[in-house]
Parts: C-alpha cells; sequence; structure tokens
C-alpha cells in the first residue's frame, strides 16, 4: 500500500471528449500573445507569507483534487495581489462528489465514501455552489474521520463565498500541449494536473526532477512554473506542488517553502497532459 493517499479519477472518455469549452476562461485567446519567457516565478506567491496556500496536506485521505484546486485558486489570487483566505479543500471536495452522486432506483442517495473525484465534476460542483474558505467551511487540515460528512444546506449556501468564473481544460499533446502550459504559467495561472503518483519513484522523492512513471495516473497536483532555454522543449522543467504536507515528502525551494515540492521534465508533463485544467478563476459574491 502507497504511504500517501492519491484520489483522481480520470474523466471517462465521452466527458473528455465534449468537456472542451467547459467554462472557457475570459481572456484566454489572449494570453501568449508576447514571446513565453524563459522562466517565470509565481512560486514566490505560493508562502502564506505572500498570501499564498503553503504546503497543504491532505491527510489520510483521498481529497487531492480538492487540494490542487484549493491550492491553485488561493494562489492565483495572491498572484494577483488580491490575497484571500485559504479555499476550502474539503468544500471542492466534498461539493463534487455531491454533485456527482446518483440517485438509485428508490430515489435514495448512498453516503458519501472518500474514493476520490474526477476533474470535471470539481469545476462542475464549484459552478454549481462556488467555493468557500476553510475556516467557514470549517473543515481543514482534512480529517478522514470527518471527510465523508454530509453537507447541510446552509453549508451549500455557504459556498456562494466566491463564484466561479472561468476554467478550462487544454486539449494539445506534445510539443502543443508544453507551450500551451507555459502559456499559461506566464500568464499567472497555476494548472491542475493528474499525475501517475503511487510509484515507490513518485511515493519516495526528495528531489530532482522527474521523467514519466508507469503506474496508473490517480493523483491531482498543480503545475505552477517552469524554465526552458527557449529553444528546445527538451529542457523545459515544470516546478508542481503536491498535497502532501510540507515536512513529510517533495523538495524545498528558495522562496522559503522547506518541502512538498517537485520538479518533472517535458516526458513527464506530455504523459499527464488529458486531465490538465487551468484553474478556475473566481470573483467575490456580489
Amino acid at each position: 500500500m502507497p504511504r500517501f493517499k492519491t484520489g483522481h479519477l480520470p474523466d471517462p472518455a465521452e466527458v473528455r471528449r465534449r468537456r472542451a469549452g467547459f467554462h472557457l476562461l475570459k481572456g484566454r485567446k489572449g494570453l501568449g500573445v508576447a514571446p513565453l519567457p524563459l522562466k517565470t516565478n509565481n512560486r514566490q506567491f505560493l508562502p502564506t507569507s505572500r498570501g499564498g496556500p503553503g504546503i497543504l496536506d491532505q491527510g489520510q485521505t483521498s481529497s487531492c483534487e480538492g487540494h490542487a484546486h484549493a491550492s491553485g485558486i488561493t494562489l492565483r489570487f495572491a498572484i494577483t495581489g488580491s490575497a484571500i483566505p485559504l479555499v476550502s479543500p474539503v468544500c471542492i471536495y466534498t461539493c463534487a462528489r455531491y454533485f456527482a452522486r446518483q440517485p438509485t432506483p428508490e430515489g435514495r442517495f448512498l453516503p458519501l465514501t472518500d474514493d476520490g473525484t474526477y476533474p470535471s465534476m470539481v469545476l462542475a460542483g464549484m459552478s454549481e455552489w462556488g467555493v468557500t474558505s476553510a475556516t467557514t467551511w470549517g473543515d481543514y487540515p482534512a480529517d478522514p474521520v470527518t471527510i465523508n460528512n454530509e453537507p447541510t444546506i446552509e453549508d451549500l449556501e455557504s459556498c456562494a463565498e466566491f463564484e466561479l468564473e472561468g476554467a478550462y481544460f487544454l486539449q494539445s499533446s506534445g510539443d502543443a500541449f508544453c507551450q500551451d502550459l507555459m502559456t499559461v504559467l506566464a500568464a499567472g495561472y497555476p494548472c491542475s494536473a493528474a499525475i501517475a503518483a503511487s510509484s515507490n519513484a513518485f511515493q519516495g522523492y526528495t528531489g530532482g526532477v522527474l521523467g514519466p512513471l508507469d503506474d496508473a495516473v490517480d493523483h491531482a497536483s498543480l503545475w505552477i512554473d517552469y524554465e526552458w532555454d527557449g529553444r528546445n522543449y527538451g529542457s523545459l522543467v515544470v516546478y508542481g506542488v503536491n498535497s502532501w504536507g510540507e515536512f513529510q515528502w517533495g523538495e524545498a525551494d528558495t522562496t522559503g517553502i522547506r518541502g512538498g515540492m517537485y520538479r518533472c521534465n517535458r516526458d513527464f508533463v506530455s504523459k499527464y497532459s488529458q486531465d490538465c485544467a487551468v484553474l478556475s478563476v473566481l470573483k467575490a459574491a456580489a
């Protein structure tokens, strides 16, 4: 059994075919007009002292999709200079499972289970209800004892604190995907990414640049920065943020983050391009 839990469920093929225009991000066609810089530094805003989320910890739960999106949304606001309280990762995770749940033939809804969720359901849940801060939801750090608590009407209504304004899934592959990913990171948009995380290579990662892994795609994390030589995509290095805590896993960074980050190469990001979403932009509810 892996030491750290995962919880990403890949969207079915039919959903992938139909989601190209899902919640198109306002102004996305204007991204990438200027030449791409050789490196980005969005991670300077990752520490909580800069308004970022820091390194989140999903604990022994399968709520990685909620944590990746909560981290990315909170970081996006810090990057834009309008920092907000930490967005609730369990709110996002709970609403996605609540939204995706189907009634039985008798019209009953089965209890929530902590077995992961789909990225499209995360965006659908935020579109339906919005999101709220971790303080308002009252759920962070994530607790396996309470992760399956049924949300009340008051819980769902509290999500209107922030409303979804736009998001979209990257649709390209290979070098075109690398360019698209670099374009959105250069514009200051963190990008959620579904990766293979149950292998010993990832579970035991302490530093260095990762290549593609052969295990099944099962975990959501966040890509926030890149660096390259300006000519060859083979030189591309992407900076990732994970949700297994700052002290138990990963490598440190010069921003003051003491662990929980990773780096990966062009072949790594290209392999995991199918469920890669430009992180949702939120606005404060009127």
